[in-house]
Formats: C-alpha cells, structure tokens, sequence
C-alpha cells in the first residue's frame, strides 16, 4: 500500500498483480465492520483506509476500467467490491475520521471517470440509499432475557442508524455533479423497463409483494426485501432532489400506464414524494401532482 503511495499515478505491477492487492485490500478492509477503536488491529486497518483517501489510491481501479481491456471486466467488479466494503465499514462507534475516509475515497473514485460511470457502480450506492436512514439489528438484552427465561421479554431488534446510508448521501451530495445524470439515466430505466439496465443492474424494478414475497422473520429482513426502484428514488428526494428532475416525469408517465400494477406502484410513490414533509416535489411538479390527484380520485 505504501507503494501506491511512492509510484503515484502507477503502480509499479502488472494489471493482474495490481487487482489482487486490491482484492487483499478490500478484504483487509471488511474487517472494519467489527473492529471498534478498542481492538488492538483497528489502527493498522484504519491506516489503509486512511491511505486510500488521502492517496486516492482506488483511482487506480477506474483507470483500469477506462483503460484496461482485457482485465476492464475484473477492474469494475473490484471497484464495486471495494464502495460496497467501504459502504458497510463504517460503524456506529467508529470516530468520525473513519466515515470521513470512507466518503472521501468513493468521491475520489467516482471524480477520477472520464466517462460512462458502470452502473454496477452507481448500484452499490443506492442499495446503500434504498435501506434508509435507519436499520433494524439483533438486541443483546433479548438474547440475555431468554436465557434467564424471563417472562417479559425485550424487543428482538433495536433500530440504528444505518452508517452506510449517511456515507453514501455524503457521496451523493460531493459527486452529485458527475453523477447526476448517469444516476438519473438508471432510475429512467428501471421504471421504463429498459431490456439492458434491468439486465445489467442488481436494483428491482417490481415491489416486494408483486413477486409474491411474504415478510416473514425480522424487520432488518423485510427491510432488505423492500429495497428497489421506488424506496430508492423516495430516499433520494431527501439527499439530492435535482438528481429526480427528470424520474418525477418517468413516474408520472406510469399514472395512465393500462398496466394496473405499474399504475399502482407510481401513485403510491407519488403520493409518498407530495405528502412528505421534506418534499417540494408537489410546487416544482405542479403538472404531475394534478394527474396524480385526478388518478388518486378515480377520474
């Protein structure tokens, strides 16, 4: 890693042998999510996060992506690898310095492409975005509760906040320039059923429900399952609401869709967008909130 640091802007390895550094890189790094200041190896795993922000080192991986051919593939299947563990690394009782870190090497990542940004990419943060500000996780004081086979017993989950979701609107906001329209072009087509993005995005276009899920188990689960198209651009509205200028326009088009599930699915999530608190969207898209009244109506 300290390399990187005295052969910037490269590396002084051949492609292959650059992408599994990243690769023990990335897996050095996952460690982060369970390894509190108080644990004896967060300083070394720290100061490769550290690294990464300060010497931009992930820059590396999107050269290989504008560059590379034959390793291009790999290079974008690391890059989203290494957003997604710096995503989930953050933790509630991390110092700040950490999320910090964390934001900075996504932007600089993302900042460093010259051109189309893969969506694989733009996926990895909003799935971040699609779970919302706040998770639910396991409670130590109910696993503690049933072993004394207490009576009255805690609730099972707690809610938390969702470390990832903050990072990741960080993000959204500091590259909301570069990836505004790219972003904007993904949600398009998920909800305009684009044959290649739903091919090539891990994002559901359906809800839950429409494949028939049922939400059994815990809440973090059901959570999980929830996580598409609509609870994404919902999200959104709250981080970078310009990024929706032109997706408000694709919902609305669905409110006199002859498919009875997509007309449904664009009325509830117009309705969630106007009756929000943290929504303008009913004064900017004054044209969409008649149609959605006159649909929400009957008429």
């Amino acid at each position: 890693m300290e390399l990187f640091y005295v052969y910037a802007p490269s590396p002084p390895w051949d492609d292959e042998d650059t992408l599994s550094i990243f690769d023990q890189t990335i897996r050095q790094l996952g460690n982060l999510a369970h390894c509190t200041p108080s644990n004896k190896l967060f300083d070394l795993y720290f100061r490769i996060l550290e690294m990464l922000s300060e010497i931009k080192i992930g820059v590396v991986l999107v050269d290989l992506i504008q560059t590379a051919k034959e390793s291009r593939k790999r290079a974008e299947e690391t890059l989203q690898e290494l957003i997604k563990t710096l995503l989930a690394g953050v933790h509630v009782d991390h110092p700040p310095e950490v999320r910090a870190h964390a934001e900075n090497s996504i932007v600089s990542c993302l900042e460093e492409f010259e051109s189309v940004i893969p969506i694989g990419v733009l996926d990895e943060l909003l799935l971040a975005i699609g779970q919302g500000p706040i998770l639910y996780v396991h409670n130590p004081e109910y696993s503690k509760a049933v072993a004394k086979k207490k009576k009255e017993l805690p609730p099972k989950e707690v809610q938390q906040t969702n470390c990832a979701y903050l990072v990741a609107a960080k993000v959204i906001r500091k590259a909301e320039d570069k990836i505004s329209s790219p972003m904007a072009a993904l949600l398009n087509g998920l909800l305009g059923g684009d044959d290649v993005i739903v091919r090539e995005t891990s994002i559901s276009c359906f809800e839950s429900e429409e494949w028939g899920v049922k939400k059994k188990g815990t809440i973090a689960a059901a959570i999980k399952e929830e996580v598409n198209v609509y609870s994404i651009t919902y999200e959104l509205h709250r981080i970078a609401p310009n990024i929706l200028t032109t997706v408000i326009g694709t919902v609305a088009s669905s409110l006199v869709s002859g498919d009875v599930a997509a007309r449904g699915r664009a009325t509830k999530l117009l309705g969630k967008l106007f009756g929000a608190r943290t929504s303008d969207v009913a004064r900017r898209f004054g044209p969409c909130f008649r149609e959605w009244l006159m649909r929400s109506m009957g008429k």
